[in-house]
C-alpha cells in the first residue's frame, strides 16, 4: 500500500488545570508511506507550519525523520543531525510506525488501544458479539452522514445505559465506517467523521476510502478538547513494492547508536 496524507490540529481547547498544554502539540504532520505487511517506509515531517503546497512539506529539514520496518530491524534518520538509529524488532513507536488512513477506518494494526488487541471497528464488533454482558444493536432506519446512506450499529453494557459505542458504515460504499463515536459518564469521549470519500481501484474492482476527515477527542480535564483533519493526497492499495524499499542506507558522516549490538558508530569511519 502506498499513501501520502497530512494531518493537522485545527482546534485544541486548554484545560482549565494547564492552559499551556496546547503549546506543546504539533500542529501540522505530513507523510509518505509505502506498506507491504508489516514491512514500511515513511518519511515524515512534523513541521510546525503548515507549508503553502504539500510538495514542499519537506522543506523544513528540520522538521523530516525517515523509518524503516523490513520485518526484522526497524531503523530511524534524522538528516538534520545527521544521526541514525537501529533497533531489533518494532520497537520505536511514533508518527511513522501509525498509519493515519487506516486509524480513520477503525482498522490500524499499529496503534491499537491496548498492546496486542485488534483495532478499534473490529474490537468493538468482537466484544458485542461475544460478551454476554454486551448487547449490540442495528437501527431499524439508515441514517446519512455526509450524503452516504448508512447502518448505525450500537454497542453497549446491559448495566450501563450511560456508554456505548457507535459506529456509522455506508450501506452502498463497501460499509465503509463514516462515524465512530464513544460516549460515556454522559458524554462524547471520542468521534470520527468521514466528511468526504473517494474510491481507489484494484486488481479486484476496487474500494472506498475516507479522502477527508476530522477526529475529536474529549478528553479528561488534564488535556482538554482537541480536533485534527486528515487529508488524504494518494492511495494506492495495490502496489508492487521493491524489497529494497524497507532497507535505509545511512550516509557516510551519520552517527549510529545500534541498540541490538550496544555499538555507537559513524558511517563511513573505521
Amino acid at each position: 500500500m502506498k499513501v501520502s496524507y497530512s494531518e493537522e490540529i485545527v482546534s485544541a481547547e486548554p484545560s482549565q488545570r494547564d492552559p499551556n498544554i496546547t503549546n506543546n502539540l504539533v500542529k501540522w504532520t505530513y507523510l509518505e508511506k509505502v506498506e507491504e505487511g508489516k514491512k514500511f517506509r515513511v518519511k515524515s515531517s512534523a513541521a510546525r507550519v503548515k507549508p503553502s503546497v504539500s510538495e514542499q512539506s519537506f522543506a523544513d529539514i528540520n522538521s523530516i525523520e525517515e523509518m524503516t520496518f523490513d520485518g526484522i530491524h526497524q531503523r530511524r534518520y534524522f538528516p538534520a543531525q545527521k544521526t541514525g538509529q537501529i533497533y531489533a524488532g518494532l520497537t520505536y513507536r511514533d508518527a511513522g510506525t501509525d498509519n493515519r488512513l487506516k486509524h480513520y477506518l477503525l482498522a490500524d494494526p499499529y496503534t491499537p488501544l491496548v498492546e496486542g488487541e485488534d483495532s478499534v471497528f473490529s474490537k468493538t464488533i468482537k466484544k458485542g458479539l461475544t460478551d454476554p454482558n454486551l448487547t449490540i444493536s442495528v437501527r431499524p432506519v439508515l441514517e446519512q452522514i455526509s450524503g452516504q446512506m448508512c447502518h448505525v450499529v450500537k454497542i453497549f453494557r446491559k448495566d450501563e445505559i450511560t456508554a456505548a459505542d457507535f459506529i456509522w458504515v455506508a450501506h452502498e460504499r463497501g460499509m465503509l465506517p463514516m462515524k465512530f463515536q464513544e460516549s460515556g459518564l454522559g458524554r462524547i469521549v471520542h468521534e470520527i467523521t468521514v466528511e468526504q470519500v473517494d474510491f481507489a481501484k484494484t486488481e479486484n474492482g476496487g474500494l472506498w476510502f475516507p479522502k477527508k476527515a476530522f477526529e475529536v477527542w474529549n478528553l479528561p480535564e488534564s488535556l482538554g478538547v482537541i480536533k485534527y483533519e486528515l487529508n488524504v493526497l494518494e492511495f494506492v492499495p495495490n502496489i508492487k513494492v521493491n524489497p529494497n524499499t524497507f532497507q535505509l542506507d545511512f550516509p557516510n558522516g551519520t552517527q549510529v547508536g545500534d541498540t541490538e549490538l550496544g555499538l555507537s558508530y559513524t558511517v563511513g569511519v573505521k
